[in-house]
């Protein structure tokens, strides 16, 4: 059957409401492990826990919904929810599990109907449905040709009657103009007001979602205004990633007669000075470098420096490429990298990216623990994912990389979970 849903790709998307921010858990005891074309898991020493049984599997992440850490696991054509013991979580009258934006969780049974997980009840709901497009608060579903929507207890919005939904939601109030014409209004009155939005003269609550739903089939077409209160989830569980950054100190020209001798004698200027390793940063002619206070020594000039503080290091860059450098300007990263980034969980692994050949199609990936000094891996084909995580409060961080056409997982330390 082809879905009626696909519909919807064009359809405008903006979303009203404040929401807060916040950093996902990365707490986990267990990493992916690839045996051949199978996956297992492994603890952080890289010692296989579980046995490779499973086509495909996730990280173990705390789901919020369930208040428990899972993984999306797969074989064959079914896919399961697992715990930490390696269970599933739900049971086996659902062939498929699909975890979407962590909060939905939806089921296939075995008659080939989806239900939605109903987080008050902890069960999935009696009312099925054939295909969903999930947004934020709501979901979009599809039941036996007809569209409507459902809220996360399965409970209607739109009745499940229509040919074609094109929704529309409005974020921080503000308004899109000519998607507002183009859907003119003539049900009720919606006005923008210094930011704030206002129906039929009442201002909206902001602890709720706009929907405006142009609800189209043969017979009619018609306006519908929804107001689909929002989830707002706080974790107390979730980690909250941080670095203290060491201060560092800008020096004036009174502050320190030493540098400021220096700064008339060497016409420069003083940016930033770290105490901790006596060693400042400086410009000169619109260019910038460092100099060694105990060796009484410069760096060559850079197009741009930014000190890494917490591992008296520089991130430097010239003539286009990237690198870093330490006090004693020694390269720790070679100047070649078009991208070089710290990953801001850790605070210390950094990723990098550069061009193996001169037809720039052929991007590469280095990775650089800062607590070792040294590359925890290098030449992969991307980050897979996107994502560096950490496998517990007290274990290591890894990520999911692409090298040689084969997918797996490596730790900060370069040890690989991968068996041939």
């Amino acid at each position: 059957m082809k879905s009626k849903l696909m519909l919807l790709r064009n359809s405008l998307i903006l979303i009203v409401t404040i929401v807060g921010f916040s950093i996902n858990s990365y707490c986990q005891d267990l990493i992916p492990y690839r045996v051949g074309n199978k996956w297992g898991f492994a603890d952080d020493k890289g010692k296989l826990v579980y046995e490779a049984e499973y086509d495909s599997v996730g990280v173990f992440e705390r789901n919020k919904t369930l208040k428990t850490y899972g993984s999306m696991v797969y074989k064959g054509e079914r896919s399961t929810y697992i715990n930490k013991t390696n269970k599933p979580i739900f049971d086996a009258n659902y062939k498929n599990i699909y975890h979407i934006y962590r909060e939905w969780i939806i089921a296939k049974d075995n008659n080939d109907e989806l239900r939605l997980f109903d987080s008050s009840l902890m069960k999935f709901s009696d009312f099925t449905f054939d295909d969903y497009h999930a947004e934020y608060d709501f979901l979009i579903v599809e039941k036996e040709g007809k569209i409507g929507v459902i809220d996360s207890k399965s409970e209607i919005i739109i009745p499940l009657e229509y040919d074609q939904i094109i929704y529309t939601n409005f974020n921080d109030c503000s308004i899109n103009y000519d998607d507002y014409q183009n859907h003119k209004l003539s049900d009720f009155n919606l006005e923008n007001k210094e930011g704030l939005l206002y129906l039929d003269g009442e201002k909206l609550s902001e602890d709720k979602d706009l929907l405006l739903a142009v609800v189209i089939n043969d017979r009619v077409t018609k306006r519908v205004l929804k107001l689909v209160r929002q989830k707002i989830v706080e974790d107390e569980d979730d980690e909250i990633y941080f670095s203290t950054i060491e201060s560092t100190e800008a020096y004036s020209e009174n502050s320190n007669p030493l540098l400021e001798k220096i700064s008339k004698k060497e016409n420069l200027v003083f940016t930033e000075c770290n105490d901790k390793i006596k060693a400042c940063i400086y410009k000169k002619d619109y260019k910038y470098g460092i100099y060694n206070i105990k060796t009484n020594s410069f760096s060559e000039l850079f197009d741009k420096i930014e000190s890494i503080s917490n591992y008296n290091v520089y991130k430097v860059k010239k003539d286009g490429k990237q690198g870093v450098i330490d006090k004693d300007f020694k390269e720790l990263m070679p100047i070649k990298y078009s991208y070089l980034s710290v990953d801001y969980k850790s605070g210390y692994l950094i990723t990098s990216s550069f061009y193996k050949t001169e037809s720039m199609t052929d991007s590469k990936y280095d990775y650089y623990n800062l607590k070792t000094n040294r590359y925890f891996i290098k030449d992969c084909d991307f980050l897979y994912g996107g994502y560096i995580r950490k496998s517990s409060e007290s274990g290591v961080f890894y990520i999911a990389v692409n090298k040689n056409n084969t997918i797996f997982y490596v730790n900060e330390n370069g040890i690989k979970y991968i068996q041939k």
